[in-house]
């Protein structure tokens, strides 16, 4: 069968234009083998040129469709870093803030001796005064 086409596809095709009332009943072309041939080659030709192009514009979808997927992981390891880096800083910068607000010593030391002053000055204003009314 493969022979018998590729002899065949090598031939010259022919033609012939039939009227009616020749030896065909019906108008139209009468075609050798080489001719129709010559057409199934040409169909075949189309159908793996075809295939063909399906099969690069799957390709080419297929490696696009790839590289934005591989994009977007990249895009999302750059945010999921950026993301640690800035909870890492978010947390010393609190760390930091809570040391700070923590009061100092000399500040209760401070309230402490207002207090303790505050006491002894009105202990020493009611002794006064009870001293000057029992005087009187």
């Amino acid at each position: 069968m493969l022979l018998f086409l590729i002899s065949t596809a090598l031939a010259d095709p022919m033609l012939t234009h039939l009227k009616e009332g020749d030896v065909a009943p019906f108008d139209g072309r009468l075609m050798n083998d080489e001719a129709v041939a010559n057409i199934i080659a040409g169909n075949e030709m189309s159908v793996e040129q075809c295939e063909i192009q399906k099969e690069l514009a799957i390709a080419t979808t297929k490696a696009e469709l790839q590289l934005e997927i591989d994009y977007l992981k990249a895009e999302l390891e750059t945010e999921q870093a950026k993301n640690s880096t800035l909870l890492e800083l978010r947390d010393t910068e609190i760390s930091a803030l809570r040391k700070e607000m923590k009061p100092n010593k000399t500040m209760w030391a401070f309230f402490g001796g207002f207090m303790l002053a505050s006491g002894t000055s009105l202990g020493t204003y009611y002794s006064v005064r009870e001293i000057n009314a029992n005087n009187q």
